[in-house]
């Protein structure tokens, strides 16, 4: 086993503004507070200027406190470090410390904010990176206001309220709605899909329960696993949920009511005092936070106390109830002030963090991080992880992911404070190659030795379900290293209508191209290679991704062999699987190469329900396509004049999808080099999911001149969407350079 000893790697540094000592009274109020898991950190808003240096903005900023090392930090800055030009509002922080969430009416948090909205935002103080979530699925601006938001305790899921309409497909209701944002996936769910509208969410630790109320009063709780909704009684007030989502606490009627998910039932908590007006539970669900008109208690599960006597604002509780925080006024003090109730200061509560990438520094998601003691995380989108809570002590860091080797195997850690930086470097096992290397000597060929294709005959096989080259990546990579691509690809599909797919099925060479492209997989061919790599060929030449392999040899990062089932060929007369030299001719028509980085993770929000989508693609290099609708509007490469529509650029294909298309569509093809072209052109109209209608085109684009299609999207009496060509194609060609932008 390889285990490093490591002694205080680097001193963590995780301001975003300079910072100033702690226990200065503000200057201006300060409201909402949140408390991390440990009880270390808390976020909360603020007019103050005094408590970071050049806060001169004269707005409502958000600002961290740790209380074990007496600093405040301000966090509500642009990329750049400059001052928001808008005010920041209702912070939560992740149990583990690392994100604060809040919403910003600010227009320079981000790049492109350009809707004059309030949105939602979580800034990473590993990193120091912050993001808008309030997005929509294809990552467009929200059209209206987003508030009132909760994160889960890694980080990874979002929570908040919006009245925007076009954060997903068909959201016709014209009211508030709750969605969940998926920073990993960038997925945004509905949960308040089974509700007329929903409101107030909160969410539980460990991400998988949302639950809400509605503009009548109705509390919901949305299981985002199962896609399900539970109505489980009246709420006043917003509810709030424990780690495991077990447990929610919520006020009815001035009650202070506990549900129980294991019972299926809602009963009043004991001990609890009358006329509440809202509640917090602990992350064990043992204590309980709740305020009245004029006092603020902790209720427990045999004693009650009054914890401040006097109007509370908002407040918190840390992970087992042993800090409480709310925002008051204080005697002797002009504006509203943090308070903390609990042990003075927390001591000896330690953060551990670091990245796993590849060998090639490419970072590598959901990779499960142990500390020895019970506790673990996993990767986010970028390889980064973060591990919080740690008394001072000795403990060991280790790396999990299916289909994975990691250097080191371990960290062995003595923790005096907060450390960051450790790297594991994680390869691909060689579980993969000894997978395909399995198909070698197997015949290229449908009925698999057998004379009947669909009865066996007792002959020796191991992959090629039906003797295409995807079988052999498919089952080096599904029984190699447990990554299902195709059952990724159909949930990606699933899940996201504006990705095309001609066959929705990676066994289909160029829909499983297409399927790593979508997901951030795929590697242009001039970068490094890594044994086990799946590379694609375009050998036709026609535009077509029509061959993969995997590459089982690398030079200089180079390839230089790979595991082959092509059949017949000049170099592979047996037309068996084989391992075969890298050629000139490979060279020349790859078309990327692809390598598992593990961000993927199956989507369960399910297809939006009766959404309809014309899906486009120009397969083919050295082209380019603009379509416009019959309102003259135009989308293609640097244009975007229709709602709803989203151009992707796979370097060698283009694809551009319609939300709820109509009408006339016509398509300019155009090559952008010297010399002839051939491209294939394909239009398909889904509606709920299946494919209603498609045509498709092969040809050739002639240098300075385009070629045009023309087609209608129309809908039958049950909605459904068809296409209509009444007069054939229409290829038109018209003189001139169009140069691709």
């Amino acid at each position: 086993m390889v285990l490093r000893t490591l002694f205080l790697l680097l001193a963590f540094s995780l301001a975003s503004g300079t910072t100033i000592p702690a226990g200065i009274p503000a200057n201006d109020d300060a409201r909402s507070p949140s408390i991390s898991a440990d009880g270390r950190f808390i976020a909360f808003e603020s007019d103050a200027t005094n408590l970071a240096s050049a806060d001169d903005n004269g707005l409502t900023d958000i600002f961290v406190y740790d209380r074990q090392n007496d600093e405040t930090f301000l966090v509500s800055v642009s990329p750049s470090g400059q001052q928001v030009d808008g005010d920041s509002r209702n912070p939560v922080i992740s149990g583990n410390g690392r994100f604060v969430v809040f919403e910003s009416d600010a227009a320079n948090l981000v790049p492109g904010d350009t809707n004059g909205l309030t949105d939602i935002f979580s800034f990473d103080r590993l990193t120091g990176l912050i993001r808008r979530v309030s997005v929509g699925r294809l990552g467009e601006e929200s059209n209206g206001k987003s508030h009132s938001t909760d994160v889960d305790h890694a980080g990874r899921y979002i929570v908040y309220q919006s009245d925007a309409t076009n954060l997903i497909f068909r959201d016709e209701n014209a009211a508030d709605d709750v969605f969940i944002y998926d920073t990993l996936t960038e997925n945004v769910i509905l949960a308040s899909a089974a509700a007329a509208d929903g409101r107030m969410p909160d969410i539980s630790g460990d991400g998988r329960f949302v639950a809400f109320t509605t503009s009548e009063n109705a509390l919901m709780v949305y299981h985002r696993v199962l896609a399900t909704t539970t109505s489980i009684g009246d709420s006043d007030v917003r509810a709030s949920v424990s780690f495991t989502g077990g447990k929610i606490a919520f006020i009815s009627s001035g009650r202070t009511m506990v549900y129980d998910r294991d019972l299926s039932a809602a009963l009043p908590l004991p001990l609890a005092p009358t006329g509440a007006t809202g509640v917090a539970i602990s992350d064990d669900a043992q204590t309980f936070l709740i305020s009245g008109v004029d006092a603020l208690f902790l209720v427990g599960s045999e004693t009650a106390s009054e914890l401040y006597n006097g109007s509370a604002g908002s407040f918190d509780l840390s992970s087992g109830g042993e800090s409480a925080v709310f925002d008051a006024t204080i005697a002797g003090l002009q504006h509203r002030q943090i308070v903390v109730e609990g042990p003075p200061v927390v001591k000896d509560s330690f953060h551990l963090a670091g990245r796993v990438t590849d060998a090639l520094g490419r970072p590598l998601s959901l990779v499960t991080i142990s500390d020895g003691i019970g506790r673990s995380t996993r990767t986010d989108r970028d390889g980064y992880f973060y591990l919080s809570g740690f008394p001072g002590g000795t403990f060991t860091l280790t790396p999990a992911k299916e289909g994975y080797t990691f250097d080191p195997e371990a960290w062995n850690l003595s923790v005096i404070r907060d450390v960051a930086g450790y790297l594991f470097i994680a390869s691909p096992e060689e579980k993969l190659l000894e997978e395909a290397r399995k198909d070698l000597g197997m015949p290229y060929n449908f009925n698999r030795g057998c004379d009947d294709p669909y009865i066996g005959c007792g002959k020796a096989f191991h992959g090629f379900a039906a003797g295409f080259c995807t079988d052999l990546v498919l089952d080096a990579y599904t029984y190699g290293v447990a990554y299902d691509i195709n059952y990724a690809l159909q949930q990606d599909a699933y899940a996201h209508p504006e990705h095309f797919y001609r066959w929705r099925d990676a066994r289909n060479t160029h829909d499983m191209w297409r399927f790593f492209f979508y997901t951030g997989q795929l590697i242009d061919h001039s970068e490094d290679y890594l044994p086990g790599d799946a590379v694609f060929f375009d050998w036709s030449g026609d535009g077509e991704i029509d061959h993969v392999a995997i590459v089982s040899e690398v030079a200089n990062g180079r390839p230089v062999q790979m595991i082959d089932a092509t059949g017949v060929t000049e170099q592979n007369p047996t037309g068996l699987a084989a391992e075969l030299d890298w050629l000139a001719f490979h060279e020349n028509t790859v078309r990327g190469h692809a390598r598992w980085d593990g961000s993927y993770e199956p989507v369960r929000s399910g297809y939006p329900d009766g959404a309809r989508v014309l899906q486009t693609a120009l397969s083919g290099g050295g082209i380019f396509m603009r379509i416009v609708d019959e309102r003259g509007r135009a989308v293609s490469f640097g244009e975007q004049s229709v709602p709803g529509a989203k151009y992707y650029d796979l370097d060698w294909e283009e694809t551009i999808s319609f939300l709820e298309p109509g009408g006339r569509y016509i398509v300019e093809i155009r090559s952008i080099t010297r010399q002839p072209v051939p491209y294939i052109f394909t239009v398909q109209t889904l509606s709920g999911g299946l494919i209603t209608g498609r045509f498709e085109v092969h040809g050739e684009a002639s240098p300075d001149e385009v070629v045009r299609i023309e087609w209608r999207v129309g809908e039958d009496p049950n909605g459904m969407l068809f296409l209509k060509t009444d007069s054939g194609l229409r290829h038109a060609r018209i003189r001139g350079v169009l140069r691709k932008p």
